[in-house]
């Protein structure tokens, strides 16, 4: 922002006269070597002109030197009290310095007063609507940060004001299933806490686990066309093992087997034993 006497509390629209335009390079289909080498000679003058005269607020040519934005076609303007010259872009040339000041302060009052009027109008719709949904309203502000779908539904009710009759409808269904996800969670997680490491790595284990989860695995080797499973088994002790390579059963299955020790991790808080050449005898 400008502190300079070109700062907009400062700036009067008729102390800056037109010298010239700021155009950019033509391609050369359109004109050809003469237009380019016209084009080169100009901007050559306009860079003598804005170092000797320019107020060097900018490193590039093509910044305006009102807003700091960048500009492809522009003006150059002289300020006749300092006689400093500035680039201006095409924008602010035709909402600022083509009109007075009072008529800018007309344009911002009025543009302010929409503001306030659609803020009100905003208000007016959010208190309304708040007013007849108190239920899903406090299902949006208790899942709206977890839960991406309801964070949506707030995210336009915020900006409208208001919800279409089936947004509305999903709230409150959404905000159960949301605390069933919360209540299983809590449930896993309080069991993970109870999983301990077992065996050594390397030893040979007995494992008798309920499968709790299989997701395959993608294979992006020639040489490896068998299927691939990650297996999470889970036994009477809550003590958690994972499984990377064939498949062992189904969710809910009861495994029997045997299986070496790969090594000891911990995933979110729960220590887990990864198990490799697992040979389980029996999957109810």
């Amino acid at each position: 922002m400008r502190t300079d006497i070109h700062r907009e509390s400062k700036l009067k629209p008729e102390d800056y006269e037109f010298i010239g335009d700021i155009v950019p390079m033509p391609k050369y289909q359109e004109g050809g070597l003469d237009a380019l080498k016209s084009w080169l000679a100009w901007r050559a003058e306009t860079e003598q002109l804005l170092t000797t005269h320019g107020v060097e607020i900018h490193t590039g040519r093509n910044r305006c030197d009102h807003c700091g934005a960048w500009f492809d076609w522009g003006y150059l303007l002289s300020h006749t009290p300092s006689g400093k010259v500035l680039c201006v872009g095409n924008v602010c040339a035709d909402t600022r310095f083509s009109m007075s000041n009072l008529d800018f302060k007309r344009k911002q009052a009025a543009k302010v007063r929409a503001q306030v009027r659609h803020r009100r109008g905003l208000f007016a719709k959010l208190w309304t609507w708040a007013h007849d949904h108190p239920e899903e309203l406090k299902v949006l502000n208790r899942w709206s940060k977890t839960n991406d779908f309801l964070q949506s539904l707030r995210s336009q009710l915020r900006r409208n004001g208001t919800l279409s009759d089936n947004q509305v409808s999903c709230i409150l269904a959404a905000g159960e299933r949301a605390e069933e996800w919360e209540t299983k969670r809590k449930a896993i997680s309080s069991k993970a806490i109870l999983s301990e490491y077992q065996g050594e790595v390397g030893e040979r284990i007995v494992i008798q686990a309920e499968v709790q989860m299989v997701r395959g695995l993608e294979s992006f080797s020639a040489y490896d066309a068998a299927p691939r499973y990650i297996t999470k088994l889970v036994d009477s002790d809550d003590n958690v093992y994972i499984q990377y390579g064939a498949w062992i059963g189904d969710k809910g299955d009861t495994v029997n087997g045997k299986a070496t020790v790969k090594k000891h991790s911990e995933y979110d808080g729960c220590k887990q034993t990864v198990v490799q050449r697992f040979l389980h005898t029996k999957a109810k």
